[in-house]
């Protein structure tokens, strides 16, 4: 039994008993662990050697008791071995999962701060639009009003250039008929010419 948990005490004790007992064996019982001492013979031992055995048997139990608290120790040492290394493995996986949805979550982020931005830089160039399309409306409006007050300016100005043409045709003709009524008297040729000067004087006026 001490071979097999890896002890060299069987191997002393197999050795001591072998040499001072002939005829003794050690045998296997239901308990592996605890040896049973038999005889070849009816002979009693003496006392020295009951002793004997019994310090074996006692040397032999503490043995395997040594041994089971070794394995018993070893056993337990790899169970804490093994949830340390559960545990780490699960703080692990907690950690690549909170990594994973930290990740996600930036990721999210970024996303929506992008399409923010998007969204405010396409509404700043509809304003812009909007802005630059209220001015040009304002500068067309400015120039059609300017146009038709040009056109007034333009009308007014001819009216007044007309009404100062005719002042000075009919100025002009009325000198002239005064001239010739100077030069023809009374006479009928005068008169004659007069006349015609007067109808000159009417379509003038009515041009």
């Amino acid at each position: 039994n001490l071979k097999e948990s890896g002890s060299e005490l069987g191997d002393d004790l197999e050795n001591a008993s072998t040499s001072f007992l002939s005829g003794v064996q050690i045998v296997r019982t239901r308990n592996k662990n605890i040896p049973e001492v038999t005889f070849e013979s009816d002979e009693e031992l003496d006392s020295e050697q009951t002793q004997q055995i019994a310090s074996l048997q006692k040397q032999q139990i503490e043995a395997i008791q040594r041994a089971d608290e070794k394995e018993r120790k070893d056993c337990n040492k790899r169970e804490q071995t093994e949830k340390l290394v559960v545990e780490e493995e699960k703080k692990k996986k907690l950690k690549d999962e909170e990594e994973k949805r930290k990740a996600i979550d930036e990721a999210k982020r970024r996303i929506e701060k992008e399409e923010s931005d998007q969204k405010k830089k396409l509404e700043i160039q509809a304003q812009l639009k909007a802005a630059e399309d209220t001015k040009r409306k304002t500068r067309e409006a400015e120039a059609e009003i300017r146009k038709e007050q040009e056109e007034q300016s333009r009308k007014k100005r001819d009216e007044i250039l007309l009404k100062r043409k005719q002042q000075e045709e009919e100025a002009a003709c009325k000198k002239a008929q005064e001239e010739l009524k100077r030069k023809m008297g009374n006479t009928a040729a005068g008169k004659a010419a007069e006349d015609l000067a007067q109808k000159k004087a009417e379509i003038a006026a009515r041009l």
